[in-house]
């Protein structure tokens, strides 16, 4: 008799008989013929410290809190902005552009704050108002405006106005 090593789980079996087909292992049971090639153990894997997985977390929180916080910051462009916000910025100028078409610029008396804003599409805004001016004869007449305007970003533009009445 010799000695034969199990495929299966790796005893050595003293009293093993090679020549014998149906020769089982007796730790496992198999049957030396039948069974797979022993394979070792997989190492086990140590466990995973909690201390260690907490750092990681945190980092993970504070970098989607930061992004978060700059798409407030930065992110809502794509938004129009209010319309009143629009008003203030672009008003002077709307009202230099107006002055520009009066026959007498120095007389222009605009209605401060007595403005509508609205929303037209994308970036663009229409803002209508009056002003009060002499005409060439010098008679003071009381003109309605409309002034487009065009945002980009943080900016507002006034690109055009149109005299209504005129």
């Amino acid at each position: 008799m010799t000695q034969k090593t199990c495929p299966k789980c790796g005893y050595v079996n003293q009293a093993a008989n090679p020549e014998d087909p149906t020769d089982s292992c007796p730790s496992c049971g198999v049957v030396y013929a039948k069974a797979k090639p022993h394979t070792k153990e997989r190492p086990r894997k140590r466990p995973v410290d909690p201390e260690a997985t907490r750092g990681i977390g945190s980092i993970i929180l504070f970098v989607f809190l930061g992004v978060g916080i700059a798409w407030l910051f930065v992110g809502g462009e794509d938004e129009p902005r209010p319309a009143i916000e629009v008003a203030e910025d672009a008003y002077g100028e709307c009202m230099t552009l107006v002055e520009r078409q009066l026959k007498a610029p120095g007389t222009a008396d605009f209605a401060l704050m007595d403005y509508r804003v609205a929303h037209a599409k994308g970036s663009q805004y229409l803002l209508q108002s009056h002003v009060d001016a002499e005409n060439g004869f010098g008679a003071k007449l009381r003109l309605d405006y409309l002034c487009d305007i065009e945002v980009s970003g943080q900016q507002a533009k006034a690109t055009k106005v149109h005299l209504i009445g005129r």
